[in-house]
């Protein structure tokens, strides 16, 4: 149930960050290939983040782990929207986001400002909040958990009832 928890919390997290963005940029791009409030691929963004966390665990120095750390997010979380970008336009037949007229893009898909924006927000996330909300996730009502997982599920539906034609 742990695990479930962190898909959807972590997607539902995503979405309201992603939304937050698109109006403070006043972006029309979307990463969410779902109808509902979940983009998946913040889900994996946070595994990352876990996983640099206990990898990095027993580094001693705290600002060589910081470096390793900001580092890592940056190539790993760019190839994840590299690959995300691509996927999405695979699936979907049309882009969800793209970064071409941006200054310092490497393609539709990746921006060097991007991608350090991405790798500064993971080493915040991991410092000041990642423990905390594992904690709150962890501690969801199954009934919640529940009552979300029937909206991911109706929110699937219509997308495979549509035909990913979004």
């Amino acid at each position: 149930m742990k695990w479930i928890n962190y898909y959807i919390y972590y997607s539902i997290l995503g979405f309201l960050f992603e939304t937050c963005c698109n109006v403070f940029i006043r972006s029309n791009y979307s990463s969410g290939i779902l109808f509902g409030p979940f983009t998946p691929i913040y889900f994996f963004g946070f595994l990352i983040i876990m996983f640099l966390d206990k990898l990095l665990k027993k580094q001693e120095n705290k600002k060589f782990r910081d470096l390793v750390f900001f580092i890592l997010s940056f190539i790993i979380l760019t190839v994840l929207e590299f690959m995300g970008g691509h996927l999405a336009r695979f699936i979907l037949g049309k882009d969800k986001w793209t970064y071409e007229t941006w200054p310092l893009s490497i393609g539709k898909y990746v921006n060097v400002l991007v991608s350090l924006g991405w790798a500064t927000g993971s080493l915040v996330i991991d410092k000041f909040f990642l423990k905390k909300m594992n904690k709150i996730i962890e501690k969801m009502p199954n009934k919640l958990t529940f009552i979300l997982c029937l909206l991911y599920i109706i929110d699937n539906y219509f997308l495979l009832k549509k035909g990913f034609n979004i």
